[in-house]
């Protein structure tokens, strides 16, 4: 939690704003205090103002919950309260939240069954020869039916959305090369990692690439993506170094 104070320029002070101010921060020793920089985003900013005039420009200042004007003692109990709240909320979601390292992969494996090819014709509509009709497939130049390419994309996808970030992520990018084909029979394990990250005021934006390989270990797609992950859920830090790691 981070909050922010921003006096008035103390013009006609009506009490002592020092000793409050000394007193509010040792009380929320949990906080850390911004001081002299408005350019910071802070959960909360503090305008500690001495009269009701309360003539502080705020427009500079961003908080991700809420700007407080002190303009006397009782508002000075009012935000400890408040801030008090919100801590205690935020350690709530700590404990919920889910720690992610850069580095971290992920992955699943599938065997591609006929069943799934039909199956994922019927969602997409695509019905192409190529994927559908053996004997048509027969003269083309691998010979035999080749599964759809976003069929491994999409395993790709899966993982991200169930493991890696998990829960609760939005697709935000996602770009694929199809390397080689995939065949009816094949298995397929599909990896994702962990490679880096964009924070924005309320989410992350995770960078992720993932690699899919058949069962003779050749790589038969590559994808790189971009996930929303609100903050809300997740938190980042740090470096995965344990490289056996997976989850």
């Amino acid at each position: 939690m981070k909050a922010g104070i921003k006096f008035c320029g103390g013009c006609n002070p009506r009490y002592d704003r020092g000793s409050q101010t000394t007193g509010l921060r040792e009380r929320l020793k949990e906080v850390q205090w911004v001081s002299g920089d408005d350019s910071q985003v802070c959960d909360f900013w503090l305008i500690i103002c001495g009269c009701s005039r309360a003539c502080v420009s705020t427009e500079t200042l961003s908080a991700k919950q809420k700007i407080l004007v002190i303009k006397s003692l009782m508002d000075f109990s009012r935000a400890e309260e408040e801030i008090k709240k919100a801590v205690g909320q935020e350690k709530k979601q700590n404990r919920q939240r889910k720690y992610l390292k850069v580095g971290m992969t992920a992955s699943m494996e599938k065997q591609i069954t006929k069943k799934d090819v039909e199956e994922f014709a019927g969602l997409t509509g695509d019905y192409n020869k190529m994927h559908m009709d053996e004997a048509f497939a027969a003269d083309q130049w691998f010979q035999k039916r080749v599964v759809h390419g976003m069929f491994s994309s999409s395993l790709l996808s899966s993982v991200m959305g169930m493991k890696l970030p998990g829960d609760g992520t939005i697709l935000m990018e996602e770009s694929s090369e199809f390397r080689k084909p995939v065949f009816l029979g094949d298995v397929l394990t599909a990896e994702i990692t962990f490679t880096g990250y964009h924070e924005e005021k309320m989410f992350y934006i995770g960078k992720f690439t993932g690699i899919c390989r058949n069962q003779k270990g050749e790589v038969v797609t590559e994808m790189k993506a971009r996930q929303m992950m609100m903050k809300r859920l997740f938190k980042i830090g740090g470096v995965n170094n344990d490289k056996s790691g997976k989850i």
